[in-house]
C-alpha cells in the first residue's frame, strides 16, 4: 500500500518502513527477508526474535500467555522435529539479512521476555546491521495508549517517528 500511495501522500515510497510487535514480529521477518529491497527500516516491539529459546520459555513457565494464546506456541509443533519452521520464525538467526532495526521492549514484559530483544541486538551488532535500542521499565507487554499512555511509551513513539523520518526523509515534526 505504502509502495502504491495508498497510505499518504507522505508516505508514498519504494521503500517502507515497517513495525510489528509480540507475535507478529516472527511473521514480519519473513517478509522483511521476502522483500528485503522495499524495507528501509524495521521496528519489533515486544517481538520475538527467537522462537527456540521462546518455546524453551514457555515450557520451563518462565513465559505467561494471555488465554487466547494459550495454544499458539505448543501449535507450532516441537522444535527438534521442526526446526525449519522455528528458524522461519527466528530473526536473530538471519541478522545478515535485516534492514536497520529499532528494537524495543520492557523489562517488565512477562509475555516475551527481555531476552528476546538482547539476543537480536547481538545478532544484529555481531552482522553489522544498524541498530538502536529503547529499553523501558514501564508496563508490561501491552502497551498502554490513549489516557493510559506514560512517559515511557511517549518517548518511545517519538523513537520509532524518529526512525521513520530519518529513513524515509520525511521532515521533522512541527
Amino acid at each position: 500500500l505504502a509502495r502504491r500511495g495508498r497510505l499518504h501522500p507522505v508516505v508514498a515510497s519504494e521503500q517502507a518502513i515497517l513495525l510489528g510487535g509480540s507475535f507478529s514480529s516472527p511473521i514480519l521477518h519473513r517478509f522483511l527477508r521476502d522483500e528485503a529491497e522495499h524495507v528501509a527500516a524495521w521496528v519489533t516491539v515486544g517481538g520475538i526474535s527467537n522462537a527456540f529459546s521462546l518455546t524453551e520459555d514457555f515450557y520451563a513457565g518462565r513465559v505467561q500467555l494471555p488465554a487466547e494464546f494459550t495454544y499458539a506456541i505448543p501449535a507450532l509443533g516441537a522444535p527438534n522435529v521442526r526446526p525449519l519452521l522455528f528458524l522461519r520464525y527466528s530473526p536473530v538467526y538471519t541478522p545478515g539479512d535485516l534492514p536497520p532495526t529499532l528494537i524495543v521492549h520492557t523489562d517488565a514484559d512477562t509475555i516475551t521476555p527481555i531476552d528476546q530483544a538482547y539476543q537480536l541486538e547481538a545478532a544484529l551488532r555481531a552482522a553489522g546491521v544498524p541498530v538502536e535500542t529503547f529499553y523501558y521499565e514501564d508496563v508490561s507487554h501491552n502497551l498502554q495508549i490513549g489516557d493510559a499512555l506514560t512517559d515511557a511509551g511517549r518517548a518511545m513513539y517519538a523513537r520509532v517517528l524518529d526512525l521513520a523520518r530519518r529513513y524515509q526523509d520525511l521532515p521533522p515534526q512541527p
